[in-house]
């Protein structure tokens, strides 16, 4: 059996640029705890732009299921 969650990354804002979130250390804090990425979403926002990106992971639920 699978279990699945998302992990809303928001975009850090500047007074001139966007930042962009720190994907690789949600990855690897999340694969700690046997989560896997199965995609990246990009919601559109206004006019094609995006604030966030939204990972969807999965891992086995047998695993990590409290007796």
């Amino acid at each position: 059996m699978k279990e699945y969650k998302t992990v809303d990354l928001e975009f850090g804002h500047g007074i001139f640029t966007k930042r962009f979130p720190d994907i690789q250390s949600a990855l690897n804090e999340n694969a700690r705890e046997g989560w896997e990425l199965i995609q990246i979403l990009e919601p559109s926002k206004n006019f094609g732009e995006t604030s966030k990106f939204i990972l969807v992971l999965e891992r086995d639920a047998e695993h990590y299921l409290k007796p």
